[in-house]
């Protein structure tokens, strides 16, 4: 069984027990010793009681069998000080507080009872606070002025150890609204408030009872309505003349009166205003232009405020349309792979327009996008449209459909034509001379429509399809539809016959690098002749000093050239020796039979054979000499000698002799042994030829000077005189 009551300290203990028929016994007796801890409780204050002063009291009831001896009080685990009088058991004990700072503590007190055993209670937490919370008014300032009715108040409060104290905001003397706030934050407050003079302040306490005010702030609200433009948006367009103008009134209040504006000038008003929503004005008979327009509205407390300005536009009129290229009739070169189309579309109001390039009634570039007066320039490609006469057009529009359809022009897809002829092809000179600076000037004509740059041309000696070589480098020019131009090329003549030729657009092979109406008229040529012979004239002077010298120009004889009557004049190469006496008509041979193959012969030395006035074509028909004559030379006749008018004038005549002494033993003149050849003209004195009166004229082949190559540059002449 449990029996209380029993004490601490040493007991002793036994059983006794008895039937019912009296028989009595009892057990050995035990001992033992009790032992019971102390407790206190902890009275007051309360667990979390606030102090606005370090001075309180403590209270506490400890309870023990034997008697407390000790109470020692704790603080924030700490040992602070124990009881200076003695503890009461199982009645109410205090300390006393003096002094403590501002702050959270924990308090809890350890009793003794005489056995040295303790108690201890769970510790408390309580506050000290003596200072009051600090308050912040931060919006509305001390006379500012707010342009809405619609007033946030902002303030802050902050505390040392309350995290919620509590405040009351005060508006123009009446509570407005009472609440704990977060201790140091800033703090929101929204009320809707009349326009004029207003005041608010801020009171707050902490759970510490410390109270504290902020300072009265006074403003002012002026706060007239925002009006707020919906439609139309700016840079509006229309063609209609009645329009329908929306808008927002914002007024927490009310607004008795709205006012509509066009282009500055006042329009209509409206006095059903509903607020804060949309509101609408009608305006009719709006005329073609720019406009502006705006709404003011006013409210009950005679605020008045005006909305932003936009801008519309009412455009009736479709753009204006200018085709810059191509021109009307214009023909363009089917070579090039786009054909660019070029024009300017024009509005008076609306400068973002979209347009439509036709061509030949299909619209090939649909929607372009146009600035108003600026050129636009789009493309077709020539394959799509094919060869041929097309029409072309634009269409434009602008943003509100305002359409206008420009003129229709006409071009033609088509290929040029170069051509040249030989017709046109010019020499500066009639009759060029060996090795003189010629300018060829050759017309280049486009039989074709179409202008086209880049165009090469180049001229050859020879036909280049066989070889020849080019004149120079290319030359390239731009010639327009049915133009002639005309190129110049330098040439340095040589002797005999040239075909300079001149090639448009080559290579010719492959037709060059522009695709032409005709491939076949690109090249043409013209023969330049350089005539292979010399002509000299002159005197044989009184006053000459005639010289006999040796092959080193030692003078031997000398002698006056006058009282003479007759003579030759004789050319030959430098190079030759000639025996005088052994002179043979060319055409003969040593036994004076006719060789008719010497002229021939003759051309092949002197590498004439190709010119169109070699030796066998002027002295000969098929190789028959045309004219002969006999000739008195060094004192013997020369019989049968082949000549030819030295000029065209038929009083002078020019022979050819050879020198049989040069033979190697085959009787006749041949070019393998190429025996000296003699060019032979009578003196007649004071005869009339071609360029006047004088002895002698004598055509002397250019390639004389050639005939040995020792010096290839120089003939020399002689004269005998009788």
């Amino acid at each position: 069984r449990t029996i209380s009551g029993i004490g601490d300290g040493y007991n002793l203990w036994n059983l006794t027990c008895w039937d019912s028929a009296g028989n009595i016994n009892t057990s050995e007796t035990f001992d033992f010793i009790r032992y019971t801890n102390p407790t206190v409780t902890l009275i007051s204050p309360g667990n979390n009681t606030w102090f606005n002063s370090g001075s309180f009291i403590l209270e506490y009831l400890p309870e023990d069998d034997s008697g407390i001896v000790n109470a020692s009080l704790y603080i924030n685990g700490v040992y602070n000080r124990s009881n200076s009088s003695p503890v009461i058991n199982r009645a109410y004990n205090t300390f006393s507080i003096n002094g403590f700072s501002d702050g959270i503590y924990f308090w809890n007190i350890n009793v003794t009872d005489p056995t040295g055993l303790t108690g201890i209670d769970e510790p408390r937490k309580l506050y000290v606070d003596s200072r009051p919370p600090q308050i912040t008014l931060n919006s509305p300032a001390q006379s500012s002025i707010i342009s809405t009715n619609n007033v946030t108040f902002n303030f802050s409060v902050w505390d040392n150890l309350d995290l919620y104290p509590t405040c009351n905001f005060t508006l123009d003397g009446e509570l407005e609204f009472s609440g704990d706030y977060l201790n140091n934050s800033n703090i929101l407050r929204y009320s809707v408030i009349r326009d004029g003079n207003h005041s608010w302040k801020i009171d707050c306490v902490d759970n510490a009872s410390n109270i504290n005010s902020s300072s009265t702030v006074y403003f002012t609200v002026e706060a007239p309505p925002i009006v707020e433009l919906v439609s139309p948006v700016n840079n509006f367009f229309t063609r209609n003349s009645t329009m329908t103008f929306s808008y927002i009134p914002y007024d927490l209040i009310d607004i008795p009166v709205c006012n509509f504006y066009l282009d500055g000038l006042y329009n209509s008003s409206n006095n059903l205003i509903a607020e804060n929503v949309l509101n609408n004005f009608t305006i009719q008979g709006i005329s073609e232009g720019v406009h502006n327009w705006t709404v003011n509205c006013s409210d009950s407390d005679d605020n008045w405020n005006w909305s932003l300005e936009r801008i519309f536009y009412r455009d009736i009129s479709p753009p204006s349309i200018i085709l810059n290229s191509p021109e009307n009739n214009l023909a363009i070169d089917y070579n090039e792979d786009r054909v660019y189309f070029n024009w300017t579309a024009i509005d008076a109001l609306d400068s973002a327009l979209q347009c439509n390039l036709t061509v030949d009634g299909i619209v090939r570039r649909p929607n372009v996008l146009v600035t108003s007066n600026l050129s636009k320039r789009e493309y077709v490609l020539t394959s799509v449209l094919g060869q041929g006469e097309h029409i072309w057009n634009i269409t434009c529009w602008d943003r509100v459909r305002n359409v206008n359809t420009s003129e229709s022009r006409k071009f033609n897809l088509t290929y040029p034509d170069l051509a040249v002829n030989s017709s046109e092809i010019f020499l500066n000179e009639t009759s060029p001379k060996e090795n003189q600076s010629l300018e060829i000037t050759a017309t280049v004509t486009n039989l074709g429509g179409v202008s086209i740059s880049n165009v090469t041309v180049s001229f050859y000696k020879g036909d280049p399809d066989s070889g020849g070589v080019k004149i120079g480098g290319d030359i390239y020019l731009s010639i327009s539809g049915f133009e002639k131009v005309n190129v110049t090329r330098e040439f340095f003549t040589e002797m005999g016959s040239s075909d300079i030729f001149v090639i448009v657009d080559p290579p010719l092979s492959t037709n060059g690098s522009y695709i032409e109406l005709n491939e076949s008229n690109n090249k043409a040529y013209k023969t330049i002749n350089v005539g292979s012979w010399h002509y000299f004239y002159g005197d044989v002077l009184s006053f000459s000093n005639l010289v006999l010298a040796n092959q080193n120009s030692t003078k031997l004889v000398n002698w006056s050239a006058s009282g003479f009557e007759n003579g030759n004049i004789y050319v030959t190469d430098y190079d030759s020796s000639v025996s005088w006496t052994s002179l043979q008509s060319l055409g003969k041979t040593i036994s004076n039979s006719i060789s008719s193959s010497d002229f021939s012969e003759l051309d092949f030395a002197l590498n004439s054979s190709g010119y169109s006035d070699s030796i066998y074509s002027v002295y000969t028909n098929l190789g028959i000499p045309k004219y002969k004559s006999d000739i008195y030379s060094f004192g013997k006749l020369i019989q049968e000698v082949p000549v030819i008018n030295s000029t065209n004038n038929s009083n002078f005549i020019t022979g050819i002799l050879w020198d049989m002494s040069d033979d190697n033993l085959n009787g006749e003149f041949d070019s393998l042994d190429k025996e000296d050849v003699v060019f032979v003209a009578p003196i007649r004195k004071q005869t009339e030829g071609t360029y006047g009166v004088y002895d002698y004229e004598i055509r002397v082949p250019a390639k004389l000077r050639e005939y040995y190559t020792t010096d290839s540059k120089t003939a020399v002449f002689y004269v005998e005189l009788s």
